[in-house]
């Protein structure tokens, strides 16, 4: 079994939230205690994928506001108040469309802390209570870090939470520092020196960034794109799957905006490997029925079916289903079920390709 590094959340004698770091085996469950200091356990494979999705959708913020309570013509330590007087706020939040509502309502219940906001076709699971970030968030980050550049927003916001401990942000120099903290969370981005890709993360950051799709001639694709910043998290992705090109790409609107873009469209890994590997791991979005839907076409794909024009027009349905942002009803359930036995009917029939020693070969007809 992997050895991985367990990092501890504790306050050490100098009165710092700091990290202690242990060799422990992977398996290891993370107890955190809540609001009414009871503990309880957060399972490794929901909080692997749950780093995971905070490395595509989450954030960590710094927020300073004015005390509209303190008058700015008093002075402390010959510096004005106004100065001082801060109310100060770290946030962590996760931001999806409506559709995902569920998933973020079952992160609320597993972390037991947070809020939920909902405007118009988004939600927004959102963590500020000074308590909450101490003694859930902050391990929780540390116990699994983040592997893209959302780990140096992590980084920052941990400092600014030590500010906050010690009580520096009620004089004028810690004030300093976390206003500074605040000016540079997202500037001069880096992910950590050592990437951890496990099977829960990579489900999890790819239910928050990745697309299941098609390419030309109805070819199955997984395909990743981001900013270019976390060009050396796609390496690593790459390296994790063996398989796909890491590209980079310009796309010019107001301002021309970089990418970098992981594309994999090899149909004996996805048949053979990806595919029992996600059906193993438990989904907690709407992506699954994306992937779904995706492993019906790889299905065909496999063996032929998108030569013939049934299979070309099962492919096309089955497409029109697809990475639709809107709620699960039934009527989405019934769909699924209809494209599931024509699918199983269409692979009752003699089939294009043959599959011979693991490889695909064109049926020869007598």
């Amino acid at each position: 079994m992997l050895l991985f590094i367990f990092i501890l959340f504790c306050i050490n004698t100098n009165n710092k939230i700091s990290n202690i770091t242990y060799n422990c085996y992977k398996n290891f469950d993370l107890t955190l205690k809540d609001k009414n200091n009871k503990e309880f356990k957060i399972n490794k494979t929901f909080l692997e994928w749950l780093v995971g999705f905070t490395d595509a959708e989450g954030n960590f913020t710094i927020i300073l506001r004015d005390n509209p309570k303190v008058r700015n013509n008093i002075l402390l330590k010959g510096r004005k108040r106004s100065n001082v007087s801060k109310y100060v706020n770290l946030t962590f939040q996760i931001g999806l469309h409506v559709a995902d509502l569920s998933t973020l309502k079952f992160i609320q219940k597993e972390l037991r802390c947070g809020n939920i906001s909902v405007s118009k076709n988004k939600c927004n699971y959102y963590v500020s209570n000074y308590d909450s970030i101490i003694n859930i968030i902050i391990p929780l980050f540390n116990y699994f870090h983040l592997n893209s550049t959302k780990y140096s927003q992590f980084i920052k916001f941990k400092e600014a939470a030590d500010i906050i401990y010690n009580k520096s942000h009620l004089t004028y120099e810690g004030l300093s520092k976390l206003s500074n903290l605040k000016d540079i969370i997202n500037i001069s981005p880096y992910s950590p020196e050592l990437i951890n890709i496990t099977d829960n993360w990579i489900l999890g950051f790819i239910e928050g960034d990745a697309t299941f799709s098609t390419g030309s001639i109805y070819r199955p694709r997984l395909k990743f794109e981001n900013h270019i910043k976390e060009e050396k998290l796609f390496i690593k992705l790459q390296e994790y799957f063996g398989k796909g090109k890491v590209r980079k790409f310009e796309r010019i609107r107001h301002i021309t905006e970089k990418s970098v873009i992981l594309d994999i469209s090899d149909i004996y890994y996805f048949k053979l490997i990806l595919i029992p590997l996600f059906r193993n791991l438990k989904f907690y979005t709407k992506k699954y029925l994306d992937f779904c839907y995706w492993s019906y076409i790889v299905d065909l794909y496999y063996l032929g079916f998108h030569l013939t024009l049934e299979g070309k027009s099962l492919i096309k349905e089955i497409k029109s289903l697809m990475n639709k942002k809107s709620l699960i009803n039934s009527k989405e359930n019934l769909q699924i079920d209809e494209i599931s036995i024509k699918v199983i009917n269409l692979l009752d029939k003699p089939s294009p390709y043959v599959i011979i020693n693991g490889k695909r070969h064109k049926r020869k007809y007598k």
